[in-house]
């Protein structure tokens, strides 16, 4: 399963990933794994550093946070792309959930968009804590489930402040030479 959840800021988009990554954990009994790419609290989890690190994963839920670094729409034809987007086609022979967060779809590369299953958009009220979530079937648009939780719950498991650091650039192409005759 891919789920791309999608908000302005401070809508509560690694708020719901991180409520969504908990409660796939509480409803596997702690048998799948969380992988994530920002660091969480009182929550076991195997931290994902950079995109090399993604070929290591099976079984268990990735969270990704600001999906778009790794695969930026407007690099598609980047090494770092075509990895990335290799091992989320494999997603599903590998039993992997992935559920990532960008401020809009068109962050992300084409290809991704395209095999998400769902799109969450979320709705994060800063006065009462409570975060809506709606969950939409991908492309279709058909509103599938709504989860309400209450995100003062869920925000003393990560940082709201932490800065996911962008991949190291790919070293650069020289151009071949031509010879013209």
């Amino acid at each position: 399963m891919l789920m791309g959840i999608v908000g302005e800021l401070g809508a509560g988009k690694t708020l719901t990933l991180t409520y969504l990554g908990l409660r796939n954990y509480i409803k596997y009994q702690g048998t799948r794994t969380i992988f994530a790419n920002y660091h969480l609290k009182q929550v076991p989890y195997t931290f994902v550093p950079d995109p090399n690190s993604i070929d290591e994963i099976r079984s268990g839920i990735c969270l990704f946070d600001e999906l778009w670094l790794y695969c930026d729409s407007r690099l598609s034809s980047s090494g770092r792309n075509k990895f990335v987007t290799k091992v989320l086609l494999k997603s599903r022979k590998r039993d992997l959930d992935i559920l990532y967060t960008t401020q809009s779809l068109g962050q992300v590369d084409t290809r991704i968009r395209r095999i998400s299953d769902f799109i969450c958009i979320p709705s994060f009220n800063e006065a009462t804590g409570k975060c809506i979530a709606r969950i939409y079937t991908h492309p279709s648009g058909y509103l599938l489930k709504t989860l309400r939780f209450d995100g003062r719950k869920i925000f003393p498991l990560y940082d709201t402040s932490e800065e996911i650091e962008l991949p190291p650039d790919e070293p650069e192409k020289k151009p071949k030479a031509r010879t013209v005759a």
